[in-house]
Order: structure tokens, then sequence, then C-alpha cells
């Protein structure tokens, strides 16, 4: 089975591709999270399943949603699963792997491999995702991680095998997470004009943090959210906003996924 968490599409895309190759199943943990509330999530490993985290670096670590989701989890198994995480990121995976196996530790669970993908950086609040061409470059390098990734999985190997480990510049211990926590609000979402009341926003959200007003628009509904740029991405009018930066930046939203 693979747990997948993505805003727009990177990480769904990883999730496919070995879920294709590997014959196993994929499990949303955005609708794992709906489904569930606050309870307990139970799943049931078969003998010999491998259990795949697939799922963004965020300021060098997890997603919310992502710790949450472990938080809830119990993997029921006559055995101790082949547990592995490929993370994608704009350039490295940052503390990622150090969070991931202490957020497993306290459910009893260990991670056995690590993997991480370059994908096309997209953080519109922040800076404007790549033009087209380059994106296209990233992409298929990013394939090519993808590919090692399974070979791993598929002969169960062991180890930190990623291949873009954090850089000097990474988020020390800690720092990232802060700094996420206080990014992560809703407050400077807008749409503006041209929204056309379509609800593409209302059904990205992981969080279930927008709702369409009474004249028609989004509103956001939570004072915080993942920030995974979803509603931003897909609007098909470019529509929505965060603060007074994003209307001249690109959008972005893997191109390889429905």
């Amino acid at each position: 089975m693979i747990f997948w968490f993505s805003g727009t599409g990177n990480s769904r895309y990883a999730a496919q591709k070995l879920a294709e190759d590997t014959n196993d199943r994929m499990i949303s943990i955005a609708g794992e999270m709906k489904l569930a509330g606050s309870d307990p999530i139970r799943e049931e490993a078969a003998e010999g399943e491998p259990v795949g985290f697939v799922f963004p670096v965020y300021y060098g670590g997890l997603p919310l949603i992502v710790r949450k989701f472990i938080k809830q989890l119990e993997i029921v198994s006559k055995e101790q699963p082949y547990i592995y995480a490929l993370v994608t990121c704009g350039s490295d995976s940052g503390k990622s792997v150090s969070h991931l196996r202490k957020a497993l530790a306290e459910r009893d669970m260990s991670l056995t491999a690590f993997y991480s993908a370059v994908m096309p950086a997209n953080y519109v609040a922040i800076y404007d995702p790549p033009e087209k061409s380059k994106a296209e470059k990233i992409l298929t390098k990013a394939d090519v991680m993808i590919e090692n990734a399974e070979k791993h999985i598929a002969r169960r190997d062991a180890g930190n095998m990623d291949e873009n480990p954090a850089s000097l510049l990474a988020f020390p211990e800690g720092l990232g997470r802060r700094l996420y926590n206080i990014m992560r609000v809703t407050k400077k979402f807008s749409a503006d004009d041209s929204c056309v009341s379509c609800g593409a926003c209302v059904r990205a959200c992981p969080d279930g943090a927008i709702k369409i007003g009474d004249n028609g628009k989004p509103v956001w509904v939570k004072n915080k959210c993942e920030h995974c740029m979803a509603c931003i991405s897909i609007c098909p009018e470019r529509a929505i906003q965060f603060g007074d930066k994003t209307a001249g930046r690109r959008r972005y939203m893997n191109p390889n996924i429905d």
C-alpha cells in the first residue's frame, strides 16, 4: 500500500508511478483524514506487502497532514512490514527523513528505506514556479529518481538512499517547522473578479478550509491550512491570490495527472 499526499500533483504522480510498476494500492492521506476525523485509522498489510509514504517536503520537513495521519495510523500486519518513504522536493529532502522516523517511532513503526525525487518547486506564495520547458526537464530527471527507488523497493533494500540530501542551506532542526506554522495562515487568500464560482478550489483543498460564499466566491473558513497551493494552482481562471504578489506569477500543476 502507498499512502500519499499531494497539493499540486508531484507526489501524486510519484505515487502513481510507483503503484503502476509495483502493483501496489494507493491510499489518499487527505481522503482518509476526511473520513476518519479524529478517529484511529486502521489499515491491514498483507504478508510481504510493502508500506510506502509519498509526500512533498514543506519547509524542510513533513506537511502537517502527514504528521497527523501517522499519529492516527495503525498498521495491522503479521510481521514487521517493509516501510519506505519517497519524498518530492524542490531542491533537497531537508530534515524530512529524521522527522518521519520520529513520527513513525511514536507509533511503534520503523522506517526501512528512504528515497527522494526533485520535482518542479511551486510554492507560489513566495516565488514563481518554473516555466514549462524547465519544468519538463526537471520531471524527466525525476522519473529516473523514481525508477531508481522502484528497483530498491522491489528488492526490499534497506537504508537511506536519498539522492537529494539536505544542503548547507537546509533549515536547522525545528526552525522549518516553526516557520511553516507561521506561514500557513489563510487570511491572505482571496479570489478576484475573474472567479467563475466553479468550486475547483473547494474540491481540491485537503483541509476542507474553503467554502463557496453567498457571493459565489470562495471563502477560507479556517485560520490555517496545509498551504499546499492546490487552490491557487488548480483555479482555471487564475483568480485565487495570496497577498499582492501572486497575480503575476505562473501556476503549476503536475501535467501527468488527471
